[in-house]
């Protein structure tokens, strides 16, 4: 176990994790501040989209600077724009974008001085995808909308980046990300700040580095024995995790536990405020099974085993821990990708057994607080999110994340 700086507070609500509270028998589990708090308050955001596949393809994804993020609509079998407000009116010449494969085979440039009307500085009638350089734009321009009018084989949009040659429009498109960066970072301080006032001295929280591209990659693989693209098969699962409790008023970071060739995922804390709760694939093995440990760091012990993957465990108010399981050998309708299930266990792993039986992926159970009031005594609400895939789409749904205990609730964004 040993201390070291924060490397930054963006990196607090990137990685999921709980918090400790001063008082027992609370918990709080937080990915982000709470987006009803008044006190906090966003700037516009410098890029919007008609529509979002998910909260993983964000509009702005696609003026990050960074080719291997992307924007991706939703499948809506209509015409879906993206949008980006460079902040002044700047002479507009040429562009690229990098379509993803679901590019558009048929989009238009359209630019506006104010946001409200238009002008189609470009229309391109037969797009073909990858890198496409669009040059003698000859506008004028603060708002840029890259509107796609026909999809191409997927039934959606998504571009990897978009990039403006013209030295004014990058000079803006910097302090945009700038300011937006600013925004973001302001926004987590107010965040904390809430989290203390409420009592939260340190979160628990995991680090590991995953693939972002596909729900597949929250489970382990593409698929079973699939074909050599996949890598036959792709684990996805990338070595290296740690366990880490933050401290919020200095910054400092005590890793708990620190394994290179292994993984650590989706801590909770118990409602003792002295227990973590996790899943955890030790360097070497191949799956995830769930752990428990003090939250000094010590006393670690394993509570499931078996050639299974045990993931997003949760502690219930009953004293048992629900999760969800590669144990129940089920695939998706589409592929042979394996799924997990909603299983249930005692305390100390024993007496495990499904609460659900489906072919699509559920993920993170946990006690459902709006139902807590009115379940009889000995009883236990468990929500769960289910994974659900667009057919024709090269980008399914991603799930979002259940920020919900027994006690208190920081919800997540």
């Amino acid at each position: 176990m040993r201390s070291r700086p924060f490397p930054s507070l963006r990196s607090l609500f990137w990685a999921a994790g709980s918090l400790l509270l001063a008082a027992p028998f609370h918990l709080l589990l937080a990915e982000s501040a709470d987006p009803a708090d008044p006190a906090i308050v966003a700037a516009p955001p410098p890029a919007t989209a008609s529509s979002v596949h998910s909260d993983t393809y964000p509009p702005l994804a696609a003026f990050d600077g960074n080719v291997r993020t992307r924007w991706a609509s939703r499948a809506s079998g209509q015409s879906e724009w993206l949008q980006l407000d460079l902040g002044a009116t700047v002479a507009l010449d040429q562009l690229i974008i990098h379509w993803e494969h679901a590019f558009a085979t048929e989009y238009e440039i359209r630019v506006s001085t104010d946001g409200q009307h238009w002008e189609t500085a470009r229309h391109c009638p037969a797009g073909k995808g990858g890198r496409e350089a669009l040059t003698g734009l000859g506008a004028q321009a603060r708002f840029v909308r890259i509107v796609g009018l026909k999809p191409g084989p997927f039934g959606l949009f998504s571009i990897w980046e978009v990039e403006f040659p013209d030295p004014q429009v990058q000079a803006l498109l910097a302090e945009r990300r700038r300011a937006a960066e600013e925004g973001r970072r302001q926004q987590q301080e107010q965040g904390l700040a809430a989290l203390r006032g409420q009592g939260v001295h340190e979160l628990v929280f995991a680090v590991r580095p995953v693939v972002p591209e596909h729900w597949y990659a929250n489970f382990g693989y593409y698929a079973a024995g699939g074909p050599s693209y996949f890598g036959n098969p792709d684990k996805l699962y990338r070595d290296g995790g740690r366990l880490c409790r933050l401290h919020l008023a200095t910054g400092e970071v005590t890793v708990l536990l620190d394994d290179p060739k292994g993984n650590v995922r989706d801590p909770q804390v118990h409602y003792d405020g002295r227990t973590l709760l996790f899943a955890y694939r030790p360097g070497g093995t191949e799956h995830y099974h769930l752990y428990e440990m003090q939250a000094d760091g010590t006393g670690l012990r394993q509570l499931t085993d078996g050639p299974y993957d045990d993931i997003e465990p949760s502690y219930l108010p009953d004293g048992g821990i629900v999760f969800v399981s590669s144990r129940c050998q089920r695939w998706v309708n589409c592929w042979t990708t394996q799924v997990a299930v909603l299983y249930r266990c005692d305390a100390d792993g024993q007496n495990l057994r499904p609460l659900s039986s489906n072919n699509e992926q559920r993920q993170y159970p946990g006690p459902s607080p709006t139902a807590a009031s009115s379940t009889p005594a000995g009883n236990t609400s468990i929500a769960a999110r289910s994974t659900t895939t667009t057919s024709g789409s090269s980008t399914p749904m991603a799930p979002a994340r259940w920020s919900s205990t027994a006690t208190s609730t920081l919800a997540s964004s």
